[in-house]
């Protein structure tokens, strides 16, 4: 983490746990604005129980300012020509009061150290959502068991032959933007490191060209503030659009992907065939049941099986609703080696791969049917036809594939700690007065309990860094967002917004 800013509006937005300080600020009398308790209680709140602090500094300000913060403080002899210097740890981290203005209901959890010490959790889901944690937890040294009832990995929705990756930008939506680009950039990162560890090619990043209204274009380029490697606006053939293009997005082909990620967990990674019909906690242990006989059971448990866990009987409930989209799979032919970059308008259309063009995809909230159905494919064509005139026909589909997105009321994908209802509706119920000056407790959790659901049509995208937010809550690392983007996320905050709403 690299921040050029105000260290103490650095640090309201981070979640670091940090293990050691070493604090540089020039003499409390020169630069006092880098000794206050206030800045001291920011980095409390940013560090791991235990961690050490040290300084050349031996003022009596500073050693009251750090213990007021909740540091246990000593002197030390000093270097050089310095007499004495300061070293203090955070025994405990410090409770300090939490007032509206700070978001109790978004402080997030600290799993118990047994728990962490054990080093293994389980995963119910194989999709990516689900794989993609279980590889972001092995990294960190854990054993993961993912329990799937396909018994395989990315069946389901994830079983998508092909998909693009690129972010979702918006023009008015600053936290949104702050997500889709994080989440998009770290994809780029782990696919490209994926292939290059690969003989299958599954990652195809010849770019993107998305077509928007030109005006709409305008002020999301004005509003993210993007240099033009990541991101270049063109004018097209109509005066009323604009390309936008994403010079790193491009194609992904899923299959291989998952092969890649669970070759690179090794041994570390179990996946196991059942249906968890609920689940229960117990002795300090999330046990997944079929029915009477259990599955297996661990102390932390993550819930990705893409609309939530309703049908588990599990804590936890979110406005979440499943989308059919159907994709149709052509020929090339020889009219279509004009498509030689991935285009999105309203539909996407990717370049021949291995003579086949990926055509997607349909949205339909109201259909239920599982099959392919012949009215999506003239539809994906009579879109398709606007943009490229007489390249394809019904003659030239081979193939296809319908499944359904898990989709938030909001469209952002919940990822993070399962939330205590029945705490959140006692504690909070009077958030919606916006009472400034009431002291209220921090947020309740079950523990050991996370989700990463609702990924929608750019799961592929969002996947791998919600994964990595939920590796770092519970291997207790440095969060890869600022606590905006956390509290975005958060489970809870379909909860809140009710409660402040009244």
């Amino acid at each position: 983490h690299y921040r050029f800013m105000d260290v103490a509006t650095a640090l309201d937005t981070e979640g670091l746990n940090v293990d050691s300080w070493y604090l540089d600020g020039f003499a409390p009398g020169k630069n006092p604005a880098m000794w206050t308790q206030a800045l001291f209680v920011k980095m409390a709140a940013n560090s791991r129980e235990g961690a050490t602090c040290s300084t050349y500094s031996a003022a009596g300000l500073v050693r009251r300012n750090l213990e007021a913060a909740g540091f246990r403080v000593s002197k030390r002899p000093g270097y050089g020509r310095k007499r004495e210097m300061i070293t203090a740890e955070l025994s405990e981290r410090h409770a300090r009061e939490l007032y509206y203005r700070d978001r109790p209901w978004y402080a997030l959890p600290v799993l118990d150290k047994a728990a962490r010490a054990d080093n293994r959790a389980c995963i119910l889901g194989g999709g990516i959502a689900g794989l993609s944690a279980a590889y972001a937890l092995v990294q960190r040294g854990w054993q993961v068991e993912i329990i799937d009832r396909q018994g395989a990995l990315c069946r389901e929705t994830s079983s998508n032959p092909s998909v693009i990756v690129y972010p979702r930008l918006s023009a008015g939506n600053a936290r949104d933007n702050e997500f889709y680009i994080s989440a998009y950039c770290h994809a780029l990162y782990e696919l490209n490191r994926l292939q290059q560890g690969s003989d299958e090619r599954f990652w195809l990043d010849d770019g993107l060209m998305h077509y928007l209204d030109a005006d709409r274009a305008q002020k999301i380029i004005s509003a993210c503030d993007l240099n033009s490697d990541f991101i270049s606006v063109h004018q097209s053939d109509e005066e009323s659009q604009a390309i936008v293009e994403y010079a790193g997005a491009g194609v992904l082909l899923p299959a291989g992907l998952c092969r890649s990620l669970q070759a690179s967990c090794g041994d570390r990674l179990t996946v196991t065939r059942a249906s968890i019909s609920h689940i229960v906690y117990r002795d300090g242990q999330w046990w997944c049941n079929d029915g009477e006989r259990n599955i297996s059971r661990a102390a932390v448990l993550i819930v990705a099986t893409g609309g939530g866990e309703s049908e588990l009987h599990a804590p936890g409930s979110y406005p979440i609703e499943r989308v059919r989209g159907q994709l149709t799979v052509l020929r090339e032919n020889r009219h279509s080696p004009r498509i030689r970059k991935t285009v999105n308008r309203q539909v996407h259309i990717t370049p021949a791969i291995e003579g086949r063009h990926y055509l997607g995809a349909s949205y339909n909230r109201a259909c239920n049917e599982p099959g392919l159905r012949e009215e999506d494919d003239r539809y994906l064509l009579g879109v398709i036809e606007s943009a490229f005139p007489g390249c394809f026909s019904e003659e030239d589909i081979i193939d296809g594939w319908a499944g359904f997105r898990h989709i938030a009321r909001d469209r952002v994908p919940v990822a993070g700690a399962v939330h205590d209802e029945d705490f959140f509706r006692k504690q909070y119920a009077d958030i919606r007065n916006g009472n400034t000056r009431k002291v209220y407790p921090p947020a309740r959790h079950y523990p050991g309990l996370y989700v990463s659901l609702a990924h929608g049509s750019r799961g592929f995208t969002t996947a791998f860094l919600s994964a990595e937010i939920l590796a770092a809550m519970i291997a207790g690392g440095p969060l890869p967002v600022s606590r905006e983007v956390m509290d975005y996320l958060n489970p809870s905050r379909f909860l809140v917004h009710q409660l402040q709403r009244g």
